[in-house]
């Protein structure tokens, strides 16, 4: 048997993402050639992740740098986020499993199953709203009337939205990905994700009120923040 059966099973059909979330594919040249590089001399990386890399994701979503946030994975990604505004969470599903991962960070985490009871989950009290798209594990992609309904769930909220965009590459039959922040209504301040000043929206301002225990983790948040939600793209978890 293989070292990684899911991978196995994956390369015998085209177009299958691996089991597990094992994707069929091994890591450029190029990129092996860099860790392995940084790996004779390793030295602590910059808080917020490499500049030059910050840039390049800045342009591909099409975005300022210091909106950007590198994390060592989507999960980590995820459990910062959980930790500093999970307190009352609301996901849709099918999804990933957002759920566990708030409780684990010691919130609580309403499931909705259609848009309607995604909107009649979210009240006074929530401080997160979560959103996959393309979903895990359906493969679902959002079309402009989900974003319509997102935005209409979150709208004089003060909820932070968070979008899990991971799989934004694997889209098939035509479908274009459209995330979240691509609706107008939910875009939040220009440069939103600096820690000053510069965002107007609720959550930004009460992050300043926060457990100081948890600065350092609300700062690594509210990085990746530049909209009015946390654009998890890139590789799986």
């Amino acid at each position: 048997m293989s070292w990684m059966p899911s991978r196995s099973f994956a390369e015998r059909y085209d177009n299958l993402l691996a089991i597990g979330g094992h994707p069929a594919v091994d890591m450029p040249p190029h990129v092996v050639e860099a860790a392995a590089r940084a790996a004779e001399r390793p030295a602590y990386a910059p808080t917020l992740g490499s500049p030059p890399l910050r840039e390049a994701i800045a342009a591909l979503h099409e975005t300022s740098a210091d909106c950007v946030l590198v994390t060592v994975g989507g999960m980590q990604a995820l459990y910062l986020v959980a930790q500093v505004y999970g307190a009352r969470a609301v996901s849709h599903a099918p999804a990933f499993f957002f759920p566990q991962v708030v409780e684990a960070a010691g919130g609580t985490c309403a499931v909705a199953y259609d848009w309607d009871e995604y909107a009649a989950a979210i009240g006074a009290d929530t401080t997160l709203a979560i959103v996959n798209t393309p979903v895990n594990p359906t493969g679902y992609v959002f079309r402009r009337h989900d974003l319509d309904a997102i935005a209409s769930a979150v709208a004089d909220t003060e909820a932070l939205l968070v979008s899990d965009e991971a799989y934004f590459g694997l889209t098939y039959d035509g479908l274009e990905h459209l995330s979240p922040a691509s609706h107008p209504d939910l875009r939040c301040a220009h440069r939103a994700a600096r820690l000053d000043r510069g965002c107007s929206c609720r959550p930004c301002r009460d992050a300043a009120t926060r457990d100081r225990g948890r600065e350092r983790e609300r700062q690594a948040a509210r990085g990746a923040a530049g909209w009015r939600r946390v654009r998890l793209g890139g590789g799986r978890r």
